[in-house]
C-alpha cells in the first residue's frame, strides 16, 4: 500500500509541475480544458471497464471458493 501512495504522490507532483509549466507557457484556459477532457476520458474508461469486468463482480459460489483455496494452499508432508 505504501508503494501505491508513493507512486500516486510522485505522479501528482509531476502533474502539478507540468500543469504549472503548461499554464505559464501556453495558457491557464488550455490547462482547464485539458482537465475537463481528462475527466471525460476517465469516465469513458470507467464505463468501458465496468462492462468488461462485470463478470468479475459476481459473488463466487462456495464450491468455487473451496477450489480456489485448495489450489492456493501450501502442501506440507
Amino acid at each position: 500500500m505504501a508503494w501505491l501512495w508513493t507512486v500516486e504522490g510522485s505522479v501528482m507532483s509531476l502533474g502539478a509541475a507540468v500543469g504549472g509549466i503548461l499554464s505559464e507557457r501556453i495558457s491557464p484556459q488550455f490547462c482547464l480544458a485539458l482537465t475537463a477532457v481528462s475527466i471525460g476520458l476517465g469516465n469513458i474508461v470507467l464505463t468501458i471497464g465496468k462492462k468488461r469486468l462485470s463478470a468479475a463482480n459476481r459473488i463466487p459460489t462456495d464450491e468455487e471458493d473451496i477450489n480456489a483455496m485448495e489450489s492456493n494452499s501450501p502442501t506440507t508432508s
